[in-house]
């Protein structure tokens, strides 16, 4: 594969139906410095004891917005949430989306509780759905649900592509998570809502289980965004965090005051750090 790992400031999307149109997108992303943009394209959840497979945005919508982002020099992602179980079904779904633009770098995989085995965690960080169930499966079936996933979707890369793993920002709070078989391309720990020296104890944790390049998913939402913002993402490069740039999530919950912020970092990574 190319290295085409993000650096700079990127940016989650969710719907693209409720984003602008695909040139309006670009511009204001341009215009405010953006670098990256990762598409939802593949959701994947437990309903009523089976799992759903989700089709975010179709493949035609992706490409359409694939399209305006490239011409505006920003490079489109994808991603996707799986679920244990299915996954020949996300990486079908997941590789129509990859071939439906050229222009599509990679992928980010965003497993979180549906890899989960029964099992004690440690308290401290909770699951993104408030009423999720608790976890299922034994750990010798999560860890070979989590390769065989991993395995899945690099064989729809080409050396065009990359690869990005998204998950929880504390890992050592989450034990019974299959973390070595997830180790793989560029990673991102979701630190959304945490505290300065929690920012630094995630990134290092994720060093540590042998991500080198590092990009942060960082909030456009909760108590540490709008005016607190700019003081919560100094926390992210204020020691020897060696962070590579910042996504954000999400698109819809940016406000005017957040564009205004994440301007100024994108041109803080360009002009500091010399990425761009």
């Amino acid at each position: 594969m190319a290295s085409l790992e993000p650096v700079g400031i990127g940016i989650y999307t969710q719907g693209l139906g409720a984003m602008p149109a695909p040139k309006q997108a670009a511009k204001l992303a341009k215009d405010n410095g953006i670098s990256f943009v990762a598409m939802y394209a593949v959701q994947q959840d437990r309903f009523k004891g089976q799992i759903r497979t989700t089709i975010i945005n179709k493949p035609d919508a992706i490409r359409r917005y694939a399209e305006a982002f490239a011409t505006e020099g920003i490079n489109p992602w994808i991603w996707g949430y799986p679920w244990a179980g299915c996954e020949d079904e996300f990486v079908e779904r997941m590789g129509e989306a990859l071939k439906a633009s050229g222009n599509t770098v990679g992928v980010i995989l965003d497993p979180e509780l549906g890899y989960k085995w029964k099992g004690q965690q440690v308290a401290g960080q909770k699951e993104a759905d408030p009423n999720a169930s608790p976890p299922t499966g034994t750990e010798a079936e999560r860890r070979a649900s989590a390769a065989k996933l991993v395995n899945g979707v690099l064989d729809l890369l080409t050396e065009k592509h990359d690869l990005g793993v998204t998950s929880y920002g504390m890992s050592d709070y989450h034990r019974n998570f299959p973390w070595r078989e997830f180790q793989a391309g560029w990673g991102s720990p979701q630190l959304y809502d945490v505290m300065p020296d929690q920012v630094d104890h995630g990134i290092a944790a994720w060093r540590a289980m042998g991500w080198t390049h590092v990009v942060p998913s960082v909030p456009a939402f909760g108590p540490k965004s709008e005016q607190n913002l700019d003081d919560f993402l100094e926390c992210f490069v204020d020691g020897g965090e060696g962070i590579a740039g910042m996504i954000v999530w999400s698109w819809p919950s940016i406000s005017r005051a957040e564009w205004r912020v994440l301007a100024r970092w994108a041109e803080r990574f360009k002009t500091l750090y010399h990425i761009l």
